[in-house]
């Protein structure tokens, strides 16, 4: 085997005594078992995966892996398991996989760049012409990239003289990985190294060292130094993350450094050795390959398949090792042999590729309609299979077909002109490479402009050219209401993205493209899962200690577990159903006083009604009632309308949401931020101080009652279950300044959207008779038409597709406030376009929710038939067509009682009332306001007559008058209801009860009473069952 180089081929040329199997005795006990066959693989590796689930012992294999410290080069032991549990748990999961898709992404661009500038350098003439591309380079610069981003978190523009060192030295140590050396076989002559193997190794290891291994250290180090840690942002993290039962790291300095190496050498070679318009699209570049399109690119599969095939990068698979004797084949295979599978010969043996094995054909592949390269049932070798199969297939297959489908998608290839056909001849030193690297004529496929955008990271949005310190600050506030201004800049631009910059430092950047939204708040949600650190935020959130304004930080966290685990679960929002079922009939009652109150008829008739108080009265009380335990601050109107208190109380509520967000002079310069320049302060101020009034005084006299009491009752309303929250020591969880603020919080979240959709898709409707017939009539059908005896309850609500469907076009078109509104914790790519850390990003809800793309039938036209196909029973919209609860990290956790509230809200209007034009009027005015919040230019007035007999509304105003109200339930009449009992209600009759089958005297629909039900229902009804029907009826007529 010495004397015949190279190796692999001498091996072959053994196996061609016709055998598929064979056995090769090196020194005294060292046997290599070669197989050329995939039937006799799959023997090895499937059905005795267990025996050969393990790797030979060499000199080489020990130096790489610093002692067997990895996965890959390692024997079948304890160390080996939790190494690969390591990789498989925490390093190549999916999750993992999708943290670190835009590095890949921007490397991909990357290697377009890359490719471009090697055209326009060997170009004879103009790059639109083409030129001459070194492939091997440009293919192997993007692997090596890929893994150093994910690894460790660097980037280059293109290899330098220490990129090609290392990459070289990582060659080396493939090429003698498992190559047999004489101190392999007689291990007595190791310390000569008389082949080199170990001098030549150790020296690319000593590269490895200078360039990577002291990378690694010098993080390890600053990493240990640290008190808190942030979100790990690659590979190195993660490992040096890691944590055993004990709390110590998981894996030492040495077991870094040796898995990094490992994963540089297991990524390294296989991809770069290796229908893109009809799936992607030919919009001249607009649109580049992702990994999300790899599943519907079968022929490119095929391709990068078919390449592994025929031209595999080393002739044999990794060895394995038996642990022990075994028969494979009807062949004893003994302890301790070394199991070569050859690469070369099982994807071209004829058995299992009958037709001309030997020739490039991706069509064999195609019948499988494979998204990946494995091959499972050993026909070539690729991932390999069984315990040692490669467990980073997923991100292989991604790089492979990323290069591939980048380097085809942007470049027209052809042969140098001096060349007829490509050499497909391969080295002979080990690695199979092509004999001298590739180089073909490429051609760009775009227009330039294309791939000079590819040419930096720090090419931002478009935008207003700023002016020096101030930005495009004075423009912003000169040119009122901002949201308008922002808008008419990114309309000039003619963008989906632009960046406006305000004073120095602030960079805003506004979104009015789904699919940018999309990139933001979904791929890199975490990036941009926090708030901007306004003044007035600040002062609402009383320095940051609620949930939706503050920052990404671990009080964040805090609160946001508390409304999540606490305040905001199914079971929380089940124990206040019946306080927003008594809001929603005390809003009939409301509303039908107020017909009496303006009608110039008799009720019956018509009256009109101011629906925005309605609708806020009907928000502002269900919020109070489940946050507070009360419907008012102070005593209320006789109508069942708000107070005077209710009203001050709402109004600063407002104020507030007002000034939420609103850029003032004090953020874009922080040093005049005492002098109030825009009087923000002030104006908030004054709308706290009613809210501590009202709202903080009452908390607070609670809180003290609390602490006062011996035992503590269940909880009745939030702020019961706030105060009773405790820390792992049995302390108070929350503070009370903690309380107050997210008691205010709650109210802010929760009183603008209910009403606002409500009014305004009340409007369209009303504007669009049919629309309000049509959701009216699918509630009567849903909830029944008996005279108002049943009113519509959230229970009902999945089974009104169309009403959901009006509020979510009401949302869609009328969004209360222009801009959502995150930060950027650190620098990022979206769009192409590089985003500074600190960013403000503004997602414009009035154009997402009239995106000509996303809504390409009249986007500004109401119709709520356009949400029917999706049969939605929530006004969630994830995929940020519109914005309503919006999504990700940020994604509003009270999204199923926005939902309940607001469809509760419209549908109790529709079902209870009929609904028209004020006579004075032809239309419903549709206009906005400016001022920040886009509410209806004037309250909406409409005429309603009731639908239901007056007795019906006069019981829900009985019921919900006063506190200690008493309830009469009528024996008499109860049994004799001609609704219940429609035949001959007072005739006695034993028939009418048969058809229930009951074998008890309980009537829990109340069609009579008994026993009653409820809480008050009587305990005793199995007894009192018992004696009237066995002592009284049963012993009566035993003697009868």
């Amino acid at each position: 085997m010495i004397l015949n180089k190279p190796t692999f081929k001498w091996l072959h040329r053994v196996m061609e005594l016709n055998t598929d199997i064979a056995c090769i005795r090196l020194g005294a006990n060292t046997h290599l078992i070669t197989v050329t066959s995939p039937e006799i693989a799959r023997e090895f590796l499937k059905k005795h995966d267990g025996v050969f689930a393990s790797r030979p012992d060499t000199v080489v294999t020990c130096m790489i892996s610093r002692g067997y410290k990895t996965t890959v080069m390692s024997p079948s032991s304890y160390h080996w398991k939790k190494m690969k549990r390591v990789l498989l748990c925490h390093v190549l999961k999916r999750s993992t996989l999708d943290l670190f898709l835009e590095m890949r992404n921007e490397e991909a661009d990357n290697l377009i760049r890359f490719v471009y500038n090697q055209i326009i350098a060997n170009g004879t003439m103009k790059s639109s012409e083409g030129g001459v591309v070194n492939v091997r380079i440009a293919a192997l610069h993007f692997v090596a990239g890929v893994l150093k981003r994910m690894l460790l978190g660097r980037e280059d523009g293109g290899p330098g003289k220490e990129d090609e060192e290392h990459v070289e030295a990582m060659f080396t140590l493939l090429t003698h990985i498992f190559a047999y050396s004489i101190s392999d076989i007689f291990p007595w002559l190791r310390w000569f190294d008389l082949d080199g193997h170990q001098r030549i190794v150790g020296k690319a290891m000593k590269v490895i060292n200078e360039y990577q291994d002291s990378l690694v250290k010098k993080r390890m180090k600053e990493y240990k130094k640290k008190q808190e840690h942030k979100p790990p942002t690659d590979i190195l993290d993660i490992l040096m993350s890691l944590k055993d039962s004990d709390g110590k790291p998981l894996l030492s300095e040495e077991e870094i450094l040796a898995q990094v190496t490992e994963i540089f050498l297991a990524g390294i070679d296989n991809p770069f050795n290796t229908e893109i318009d009809k799936v992607v699209g030919n919009d001249n570049g607009t649109l580049l390959l992702q990994e999300s399109h790899i599943p519907r690119l079968p022929y490119l599969v095929a391709c990068a398949r078919e390449a592994i095939r025929l031209h595999p990068i080393i002739p044999f698979n990794v060895p394995h090792s038996s642990t022990e004797e075994c028969t494979v084949a009807g062949y004893f295979i003994p302890k301790g042999s070394h199991i070569l599978l050859s690469r070369l010969s099982l994807g071209t043996n004829p058995t299992a590729w009958p037709d001309e094995p030997s020739r490039f054909n991706p069509d064999r592949h195609l019948p499988e309609n494979r998204s990946d390269l494995g091959e499972t049932n050993l026909r070539f070798i690729s991932f390999t299979t069984g315990r040692r199969g490669c467990i980073g297939g997923v991100l292989g297959t991604n790089m492979t077909i990323m290069l591939l489908g980048r380097l085809l998608q942007c470049f027209t290839w052809k042969i140098p002109k001096a060349m007829e056909n490509i050499d497909l001849k391969s080295k002979d030193d080990g690695i199979l490479f092509k004999a001298t690297p590739l180089f073909a004529h490429a051609k760009p496929r775009f227009i330039p402009s294309i791939y000079n955008k590819l040419t930096t990271t720090t090419n931002l949005p478009p935008g207003p050219t700023p002016w020096p310190v101030l930005g495009s600050f004075v423009s912003m506030m000169l040119n009122k209401p901002a949201f308008k201004w922002l808008h008419h800049v990114m309309e000039e631009l003619n963008t989906d993205i632009a960046c406006i910059r305000l004073g120095a430092n602030t960079h805003l950047i506004t979104v009015t493209s789904p699919e940018i939204a999309r990139e933001f708040l979904k791929k890199h949600d975490a990036v941009f899962a926090s708030r901007p650190d306004t003044v007035v935020t600040c002062m609402i959130s009383r320095g940051y200690k609620t949930t939706v304004m503050s920052p990404s930080n671990d009080h964040w966290k805090k609160m946001k577990r508390v409304l999540l685990c606490h305040v905001l679960k199914r079971s929380t929002l089940d124990l206040f159903l019946e306080m927003r079922n008594e809001e929603a009939d005390n809003l009939i009652r409301f509303v039908y006083n107020q017909i009496i109150a303006n009608g110039t008829m008799k009720n019956s008739e018509r009256g009109v009604v101011n629906v925005r108080i309605a609708a806020l009265h009907f928000v502002a009380g269900v919020l109070k009632r489940m946050l507070l335990g009360k419907r008012c601050f102070g005593k209320g109107r006789e109508d069942g309308g708000p107070g005077k208190e209710d009203e001050e109380h709402v109004e600063a509520m407002f104020t507030l949401l007002t000034h939420i967000f609103a850029y003032s002079i004090s953020d874009i310069f922080p040093w005049l931020r005492w002098f109030d320049l825009d009087g923000r302060q002030k104006i908030v101020g004054k709308a706290m101080k009613v809210i501590d009034k009202y709202q903080d005084s009452l908390v607070k006299k609670r809180m003290k009652e609390y602490k006062q009491k011996q035992e503590q009752k269940p909880p009745t309303d939030i702020l019961d279950i706030l105060m009773s929250l405790k820390d792992s020591d049995e302390k108070p969880l929350l503070s009370e300044e903690e309380i107050l603020a997210q008691v205010t919080e709650i109210f802010l979240a929760g009183i603008d959207n209910p009403f606002n959709t409500v009014e305004w898709a009340l409007s369209e409707m009303l504007n669009h008779p049919e629309m309000l017939q049509k959701a009216t009539e699918e509630i009567d059908k849903v909830v029944g038409n008996d005279n108002g005896t049943l009113l519509l309850q959230e229970s009902h609500i999945p089974q009104l597709p169309y009403l959901v469907a009006c509020a979510r076009e009401a949302i869609r078109l009328h969004p209360i406030i222009p801009f959502n509104v995150h930060s950027s914790t650190e620098e990022c790519t979206v769009a192409g376009y590089f985003i500074p850390k600190g960013s403000h990003i503004l997602l414009s809800r009035l154009s997402l929710g009239t995106n000509p793309t996303a809504w390409p039938d009249e986007p500004s036209r109401f119709n709520p038939d356009r949400h029917l196909p999706e049969n939605r029973s929530d006004l969630g919209e994830t995929n940020l067509r519109f914005i309503s609860f919006t999504t990700g990290r940020r994604g509003c956790i009270g999204g199923v009682l926005g939902t309940n509230m607001t469809i509760m809200l419209l549908g109790r209007l529709l079902q209870c009332f009929t609904w028209k034009i004020p006579e004075v009027m032809e239309k419903i005015d549709l206009r906005s306001k400016d001022d920040g919040i886009l509410f209806k230019a004037t309250p909406l007035f409409a005429h309603a007559k009731p639908r239901f007999n007056p007795s019906i509304y006069v019981f829900y105003e009985y019921i919900t008058k006063q506190k200690g109200s008493h309830i009469l339930f009528s024996l008499l009449s109860l049994g004799t209801n001609p609704d219940a009992w429609p035949d001959e209600p007072l005739r006695f009759n034993l028939d009418c009860h048969l058809p229930e089958n009951r074998c008890d005297l309980r009537e829990t629909d109340l069609h009579f009473i008994s026993f009653t039900t409820g809480r008050r229902g009587c305990i005793g009804g199995v007894l009192g069952n018992m004696t009237i029907m066995l002592f009284v009826f049963g012993r009566v007529l035993q003697f009868i």
